[in-house]
């Protein structure tokens, strides 16, 4: 049991199966969910992006063992050694990417390989200088369900992947600025360089605000290329997202509220997209 309970945390479960299905989606718009390459794009997506939590919790211990809420993560708290945490990333990375290989689309291993250099290679230790580091980290979140769709026969040069991987990209900023916003003592215990640092609190919401419309603006247009039919559920679905990141950009606008409520909310036009594009396929 204290095994399993290690590797979920090295893993990130939550976290890992948020991004897998992120990736479900990107294959159920092509081909829907009922084929069997999804049994080697599930596990393998799986995988890598739980190595990928490992390698970083092997990369970020002493930062890690700063902050209230990851302090009890294995590494920080002396339950495993960063050499058994690495060999266990390695183990996870190295599977992941093999069962995608066994998929036969070349491109979603290289998309995967991409991706975790991002995550590990340039956002990790990019963090620690800039809180910039932000833009390549959304980068990483933008990938999964370009894998998706490849790893279902679709062209990376899609217009309608490259609309949806772009959504994903534009959510992330945000995402990340309210999460660390809720938790700010735990970031400034860290050292890390926090959002409030680099800009002033005027700065911020109006930046914020900005990047909310914008996403509202993509949630509002992304049934267009996707629909077929008449059915209006895809109009529906976008009047929901849009209405929830304007509603979000309205409360930023008119003053620094709960994050966490807007954290919550941010979370939820995530679900809102993903429940949509998985249920829908192509027809959002």
């Amino acid at each position: 049991m204290e095994n399993l309970r290690i590797f979920l945390q090295l893993a990130r479960f939550r976290i890992s199966v948020m991004v897998t299905a992120s990736a479900m989606a990107g294959f159920g718009m092509h081909s829907g969910l009922f084929s069997e390459q999804l049994l080697l794009l599930i596990p393998g997506v799986f995988l890598l992006v739980s190595g990928a939590s490992a390698l970083n919790q092997v990369q970020e211990k002493d930062l890690d063992a700063r902050m209230e809420r990851t302090r009890n993560r294995p590494l920080p708290c002396g339950r495993i050694s960063p050499l058994t945490g690495m060999a266990i990333a390695l183990v996870m990375i190295a599977s992941g990417l093999g069962m995608l290989s066994l998929g036969g689309e070349p491109e979603v291993s290289a998309a995967g390989i991409l991706a975790l250099l991002c995550y590990n290679g340039v956002y990790t230790p990019l963090k620690r200088h800039t809180s910039l580091a932000l833009l390549p980290g959304a980068l990483c979140g933008a990938v999964p369900p370009l894998m998706g769709w490849m790893a279902a026969g679709g062209s990376a040069a899609d217009p309608r992947i490259l609309l949806v991987a772009g959504f994903f990209f534009l959510w992330q900023i945000p995402h990340f600025v309210l999460f660390s916003l809720s938790r700010r003592e735990d970031y400034e215990r860290s050292g890390l360089p926090h959002p409030c640092r680099t800009f002033r609190a005027p700065q911020l919401r109006r930046i914020l605000t900005v990047w909310l419309i914008s996403l509202a603006f993509a949630g509002a247009i992304l049934p267009f290329p996707l629909a077929q039919g008449q059915s209006a559920l895809p109009l529906i679905r976008a009047a929901i997202i849009a209405g929830l990141c304007f509603e979000i950009s309205f409360r930023l606008f008119r003053g620094m509220p709960s994050f966490e409520k807007l954290y919550f909310r941010m979370n939820l036009v995530l679900a809102l997209v993903g429940v949509s594009l998985l249920a829908g396929g192509t027809s959002f």
